[in-house]
Protein backbone atom coordinates (compact mmCIF):
# COMPACT_ATOMS: atom_id res chain seq x y z
CA UNK A 1 0.00 0.00 0.00
CA UNK A 2 1.59 3.47 -0.73
CA UNK A 3 1.50 6.85 1.42
CA UNK A 4 -1.34 8.23 -0.78
CA UNK A 5 -3.15 4.85 0.67
CA UNK A 6 -2.18 5.58 4.43
CA UNK A 7 -3.55 9.25 4.04
CA UNK A 8 -6.64 8.06 2.28
CA UNK A 9 -7.23 5.28 5.36
CA UNK A 10 -6.81 7.99 7.98
CA UNK A 11 -9.04 9.96 5.97
CA UNK A 12 -11.57 7.37 6.40
CA UNK A 13 -10.54 6.94 10.63
CA UNK A 14 -11.17 10.25 11.45
CA UNK A 15 -14.65 10.55 9.26
CA UNK A 16 -15.72 7.24 10.79
CA UNK A 17 -14.70 8.65 14.28
CA UNK A 18 -16.96 11.60 13.62
CA UNK A 19 -14.30 13.76 13.84
CA UNK A 20 -15.43 16.47 11.19
CA UNK A 21 -18.10 15.83 8.50
CA UNK A 22 -17.07 14.72 4.91
CA UNK A 23 -16.82 18.09 2.96
CA UNK A 24 -18.07 19.13 -0.38
CA UNK A 25 -16.10 18.09 -3.31
CA UNK A 26 -14.97 20.95 -6.06
CA UNK A 27 -13.17 20.72 -9.21
CA UNK A 28 -11.11 22.20 -11.28
CA UNK A 29 -11.96 22.98 -14.82
CA UNK A 30 -9.64 20.55 -17.61
CA UNK A 31 -7.81 23.75 -18.28
CA UNK A 32 -7.52 25.34 -15.47
CA UNK A 33 -5.82 28.89 -17.27
CA UNK A 34 -3.94 29.53 -13.68
CA UNK A 35 -2.04 32.69 -13.72
CA UNK A 36 0.30 33.06 -10.77
CA UNK A 37 1.04 36.79 -9.55
CA UNK A 38 2.93 36.78 -6.57
CA UNK A 39 1.66 35.05 -3.82
CA UNK A 40 -1.62 34.59 -5.66
CA UNK A 41 -3.01 32.08 -7.86
CA UNK A 42 -6.30 32.53 -10.46
CA UNK A 43 -7.84 29.75 -11.87
CA UNK A 44 -11.26 28.27 -13.08
CA UNK A 45 -13.56 25.40 -11.86
CA UNK A 46 -15.74 23.60 -14.18
CA UNK A 47 -18.30 25.02 -15.19
CA UNK A 48 -21.04 25.87 -12.59
CA UNK A 49 -18.83 24.57 -9.62
CA UNK A 50 -18.80 27.98 -8.31
CA UNK A 51 -22.51 28.51 -8.08
CA UNK A 52 -23.02 24.20 -6.83
CA UNK A 53 -20.40 24.18 -4.42
CA UNK A 54 -21.20 27.85 -2.32
CA UNK A 55 -17.65 28.41 -2.76
CA UNK A 56 -17.10 31.74 -1.19
CA UNK A 57 -14.24 34.69 -0.25
CA UNK A 58 -12.43 32.96 2.92
CA UNK A 59 -12.62 28.90 1.94
CA UNK A 60 -10.22 26.91 2.09
CA UNK A 61 -9.72 24.73 -1.10
CA UNK A 62 -7.60 21.26 -0.32
CA UNK A 63 -6.31 19.23 -3.21
CA UNK A 64 -7.46 15.26 -3.21
CA UNK A 65 -5.77 12.62 -4.00
CA UNK A 66 -2.01 14.25 -4.67
CA UNK A 67 0.85 11.72 -5.45
CA UNK A 68 2.67 13.27 -2.66
CA UNK A 69 2.70 15.86 -0.34
CA UNK A 70 4.42 18.42 -2.15
CA UNK A 71 1.47 18.23 -4.59
CA UNK A 72 -0.87 18.50 -1.94
CA UNK A 73 -1.74 22.39 -3.02
CA UNK A 74 -3.83 24.16 -0.17
CA UNK A 75 -5.67 27.77 -1.43
CA UNK A 76 -7.05 30.33 0.59
CA UNK A 77 -10.06 32.07 -1.42
CA UNK A 78 -9.87 35.28 -1.97
CA UNK A 79 -12.41 35.97 -4.44
CA UNK A 80 -14.83 33.88 -6.90
CA UNK A 81 -16.40 35.33 -9.75
CA UNK A 82 -19.04 32.91 -11.54
CA UNK A 83 -16.19 30.09 -11.87
CA UNK A 84 -12.83 31.89 -11.28
CA UNK A 85 -11.05 31.66 -8.10
CA UNK A 86 -8.79 34.12 -6.99
CA UNK A 87 -6.73 32.38 -4.31
CA UNK A 88 -3.57 33.11 -1.99
CA UNK A 89 -1.14 30.28 -3.32
CA UNK A 90 0.08 28.78 -0.61
CA UNK A 91 -1.69 28.30 2.34
CA UNK A 92 -1.35 26.30 5.89
CA UNK A 93 2.24 25.20 5.64
CA UNK A 94 1.38 23.51 1.83
CA UNK A 95 3.88 24.75 -0.81
CA UNK A 96 2.75 27.00 -3.96
CA UNK A 97 0.66 25.32 -6.56
CA UNK A 98 2.77 25.41 -10.12
CA UNK A 99 1.61 26.62 -13.05
CA UNK A 100 -0.69 24.01 -14.73
CA UNK A 101 -0.75 21.97 -11.75
CA UNK A 102 -4.43 22.15 -10.67
CA UNK A 103 -6.02 21.04 -14.21
CA UNK A 104 -8.67 18.33 -13.50
CA UNK A 105 -7.51 19.00 -9.78
CA UNK A 106 -9.95 17.60 -6.83
CA UNK A 107 -10.56 19.71 -4.03
CA UNK A 108 -12.03 19.10 -0.54
CA UNK A 109 -14.10 22.28 0.59
CA UNK A 110 -12.70 23.73 4.09
CA UNK A 111 -11.98 20.40 4.98
CA UNK A 112 -11.24 19.55 8.66
CA UNK A 113 -7.62 18.83 7.73
CA UNK A 114 -5.65 19.15 4.76
CA UNK A 115 -4.55 15.92 2.92
CA UNK A 116 -1.02 18.16 3.18
CA UNK A 117 -1.78 17.56 6.99
CA UNK A 118 -2.27 14.19 6.97
CA UNK A 119 0.90 13.43 5.07
CA UNK A 120 2.67 15.32 7.77
CA UNK A 121 0.65 13.16 10.38
CA UNK A 122 1.43 9.63 8.22
CA UNK A 123 5.22 10.77 8.18
CA UNK A 124 5.36 12.07 11.67
CA UNK A 125 4.50 8.58 12.91
CA UNK A 126 6.56 6.42 10.39
CA UNK A 127 9.77 8.31 11.93
CA UNK A 128 9.11 8.97 15.15
CA UNK A 129 6.47 6.30 16.32
CA UNK A 130 7.18 2.99 15.36
CA UNK A 131 10.65 2.30 16.04
CA UNK A 132 11.93 0.65 18.05
CA UNK A 133 8.77 -1.36 18.62
CA UNK A 134 7.54 -1.21 15.25
CA UNK A 135 10.44 -2.53 12.65
CA UNK A 136 10.62 -4.94 8.85
CA UNK A 137 13.04 -7.77 8.93
CA UNK A 138 14.33 -7.48 5.86
CA UNK A 139 17.42 -9.47 3.53
CA UNK A 140 20.05 -8.35 1.46
CA UNK A 141 22.14 -10.01 -0.90
CA UNK A 142 25.90 -9.15 -1.29
CA UNK A 143 26.64 -10.40 -4.30
CA UNK A 144 30.39 -9.34 -4.15
CA UNK A 145 31.67 -9.33 -0.37
CA UNK A 146 34.69 -7.33 0.50
CA UNK A 147 37.36 -9.25 1.26
CA UNK A 148 40.09 -6.86 1.54
CA UNK A 149 38.66 -4.78 4.54
CA UNK A 150 35.59 -6.32 5.18
CA UNK A 151 33.43 -3.27 4.80
CA UNK A 152 30.10 -3.32 2.99
CA UNK A 153 27.20 -0.92 2.37
CA UNK A 154 23.88 -1.75 3.75
CA UNK A 155 20.38 -0.37 3.31
CA UNK A 156 19.99 3.36 4.89
CA UNK A 157 17.40 2.06 7.36
CA UNK A 158 18.97 -0.91 8.78
CA UNK A 159 19.52 -1.03 12.34
CA UNK A 160 20.52 -4.46 13.70
CA UNK A 161 22.00 -7.49 11.96
CA UNK A 162 19.76 -10.87 12.61
CA UNK A 163 22.25 -13.08 11.31
CA UNK A 164 24.90 -13.54 8.09
CA UNK A 165 25.15 -16.73 5.94
CA UNK A 166 27.12 -17.76 2.99
CA UNK A 167 26.26 -21.16 0.91
CA UNK A 168 30.07 -23.16 0.77
CA UNK A 169 30.33 -25.66 -1.09
CA UNK A 170 26.40 -26.38 -0.71
CA UNK A 171 26.39 -26.20 2.77
CA UNK A 172 25.07 -22.79 4.84
CA UNK A 173 27.61 -20.94 7.34
CA UNK A 174 26.77 -18.15 9.30
CA UNK A 175 29.38 -15.63 9.46
CA UNK A 176 30.60 -13.51 11.66
CA UNK A 177 29.63 -10.03 11.40
CA UNK A 178 29.40 -5.76 13.04
CA UNK A 179 27.16 -3.62 11.86
CA UNK A 180 28.20 0.39 11.99
CA UNK A 181 25.28 3.17 12.00
CA UNK A 182 24.94 6.93 11.65
CA UNK A 183 28.57 6.63 10.06
CA UNK A 184 29.71 9.68 7.81
CA UNK A 185 28.58 9.28 3.98
CA UNK A 186 31.85 9.18 3.21
CA UNK A 187 32.43 5.55 5.06
CA UNK A 188 29.45 4.59 3.72
CA UNK A 189 26.69 5.79 0.90
CA UNK A 190 24.29 4.94 2.61
CA UNK A 191 25.49 5.55 6.41
CA UNK A 192 25.27 2.32 7.30
CA UNK A 193 27.71 -0.47 6.43
CA UNK A 194 28.52 -3.91 8.17
CA UNK A 195 32.23 -5.44 8.85
CA UNK A 196 31.72 -9.30 7.09
CA UNK A 197 34.00 -11.92 7.85
CA UNK A 198 33.22 -14.37 5.03
CA UNK A 199 34.78 -17.08 4.00
CA UNK A 200 35.57 -16.29 0.28
CA UNK A 201 33.76 -14.07 -2.29
CA UNK A 202 30.84 -15.90 -3.00
CA UNK A 203 27.48 -14.30 -1.82
CA UNK A 204 26.66 -13.55 1.91
CA UNK A 205 23.11 -13.11 2.53
CA UNK A 206 22.40 -10.56 5.32
CA UNK A 207 19.05 -10.89 7.67
CA UNK A 208 18.62 -7.87 9.47
CA UNK A 209 15.92 -5.15 11.59
CA UNK A 210 15.41 -2.03 9.67
CA UNK A 211 12.99 0.85 10.59
CA UNK A 212 9.87 1.41 8.73
CA UNK A 213 10.28 4.60 6.03
CA UNK A 214 7.77 6.09 3.49
CA UNK A 215 8.95 3.91 0.49
CA UNK A 216 8.91 0.43 2.62
CA UNK A 217 6.34 -2.22 0.99
CA UNK A 218 3.83 -2.81 4.24
CA UNK A 219 1.04 -5.31 5.07
CA UNK A 220 -2.37 -3.90 5.93
CA UNK A 221 -1.52 -4.65 9.63
CA UNK A 222 1.44 -2.12 9.39
CA UNK A 223 -0.78 0.36 7.09
CA UNK A 224 -3.52 0.13 9.66
CA UNK A 225 -1.21 0.85 12.82
CA UNK A 226 0.00 4.02 10.86
CA UNK A 227 -2.83 5.44 9.32
CA UNK A 228 -4.54 4.92 12.96
CA UNK A 229 -1.66 7.04 14.97
CA UNK A 230 -1.98 9.80 11.97
CA UNK A 231 -5.87 10.08 12.42
CA UNK A 232 -4.93 10.14 16.62
CA UNK A 233 -2.46 13.32 16.06
CA UNK A 234 -4.68 14.56 13.59
CA UNK A 235 -7.64 14.48 15.96
CA UNK A 236 -5.09 16.24 17.97
CA UNK A 237 -4.38 13.90 20.56
CA UNK A 238 -1.67 14.04 23.17
CA UNK A 239 1.08 11.01 24.24
CA UNK A 240 -0.05 10.11 27.31
CA UNK A 241 -3.29 12.14 27.29
CA UNK A 242 -6.83 11.17 28.84
CA UNK A 243 -7.70 8.95 31.48
CA UNK A 244 -7.78 5.26 29.72
CA UNK A 245 -8.83 3.65 33.07
CA UNK A 246 -10.63 0.31 32.75
CA UNK A 247 -13.76 -0.62 34.43
CA UNK A 248 -13.26 -1.79 38.35
CA UNK A 249 -15.35 -5.03 39.83
CA UNK A 250 -17.03 -2.49 42.16
CA UNK A 251 -18.20 -0.47 39.22
CA UNK A 252 -19.94 -1.44 36.06
CA UNK A 253 -19.26 1.69 34.46
CA UNK A 254 -16.72 2.39 31.49
CA UNK A 255 -14.78 5.71 31.38
CA UNK A 256 -15.89 7.74 28.24
CA UNK A 257 -13.47 7.86 25.46
CA UNK A 258 -13.49 10.59 23.22
CA UNK A 259 -12.85 9.69 19.57
CA UNK A 260 -9.25 11.10 20.19
CA UNK A 261 -8.79 9.18 23.14
CA UNK A 262 -9.93 6.04 21.48
CA UNK A 263 -7.76 6.50 18.09
CA UNK A 264 -4.78 6.75 20.36
CA UNK A 265 -5.59 3.65 22.60
CA UNK A 266 -6.13 1.90 19.02
CA UNK A 267 -2.94 3.44 17.62
CA UNK A 268 -1.36 1.67 21.18
CA UNK A 269 -3.10 -1.53 21.22
CA UNK A 270 -1.91 -1.96 17.31
CA UNK A 271 1.95 -1.19 17.71
CA UNK A 272 1.45 -3.76 20.57
CA UNK A 273 0.13 -6.63 18.82
CA UNK A 274 3.01 -6.36 16.18
CA UNK A 275 5.63 -5.49 18.73
CA UNK A 276 4.98 -9.09 20.02
CA UNK A 277 4.69 -11.12 16.98
CA UNK A 278 8.19 -9.30 16.03
CA UNK A 279 9.56 -10.37 19.33
CA UNK A 280 8.31 -14.02 19.12
CA UNK A 281 9.62 -14.00 15.48
CA UNK A 282 12.78 -13.07 16.68
CA UNK A 283 13.02 -15.51 19.69
CA UNK A 284 12.64 -18.16 17.21
CA UNK A 285 15.22 -17.01 15.35
CA UNK A 286 17.57 -16.95 18.68
CA UNK A 287 16.18 -20.76 19.73
CA UNK A 288 17.69 -21.91 15.91
CA UNK A 289 20.40 -19.75 15.62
Amino acid sequence: MAMTDIVNQTKTLLHGAGLGEKPVIVRAASDASETITGATIVFNLLAGEGATSGISAGDILSVVGAATQALSAVLYVLSVSTDAVTALNSYDGAPATAANALDAAVFELNAPRSEFLLWADVSSVIAGMLWPEVYLYTTETISSPDQSNFQNDLAAATERIVFVQQVIGGETIHIAHEIHTNVSTTVASTGVYAELYVVDGSAAYVSSVGRVTESSTLNFAYNQTIATGAAALAAGSMLGGGSLEASSKDSQQRVQLTPRQALWQDFVALRSSIAQDLSMEEAYFSVVL
